[in-house]
């Protein structure tokens, strides 16, 4: 069975991840489960999740869609809540800027659409589990 295009966009996100320099450094990791124990949040981790595809028809025989990739970055607070939580936000900014615009080079065909960070930061998982989540949200168009 073929691999699903989102998929396929996932997984080339993920690669296009590991050709850059961030700080804090992070292996980013696709899943379609996105679910960590807590243990595994003492480190900063990232995770790309296939989200959602968009079909618009372009002639009675065409159409553009439009992949939605999510981009988790999380990792579990030590003492200080507002210096930890704001570094996996910048992280999660670092990501943004330099997905902004790039082509994917193992899948050149997909154009980039946007992004959007949304949460920029989840006040529930720092209140309820002491975790810093952001959320990078990447469209491209095949």
């Amino acid at each position: 069975m073929p691999t699903p295009f989102s998929v396929q966009i996932a997984d080339a996100v993920v690669a296009e991840l590991r050709t850059g320099q961030f700080t804090p450094a992070f292996a980013p990791v696709r899943r379609l489960l996105p679910v960590r124990e807590l243990a595994e949040l003492d480190e900063l981790r990232v995770t790309v999740i296939p989200r959602a595809m968009e079909s618009v028809p372009l002639a009675r025989t065409s159409e553009r869609r439009t992949y939605t990739i999510d981009i988790g970055v999380q990792q579990r607070v030590k003492q200080d809540v507002e210096v930890d939580a704001a570094v996996v936000m910048a992280v999660a900014e670092e990501i943004a800027g330099f997905l902004f615009n790039r082509t994917l080079s193992e899948k050149k065909e997909a154009s980039y659409v946007g992004h959007g960070i949304d949460p920029i930061y989840s006040p529930e998982h720092l209140e309820e589990l002491r975790v810093a989540t952001s959320v990078v949200t990447v469209r491209y168009t095949l």
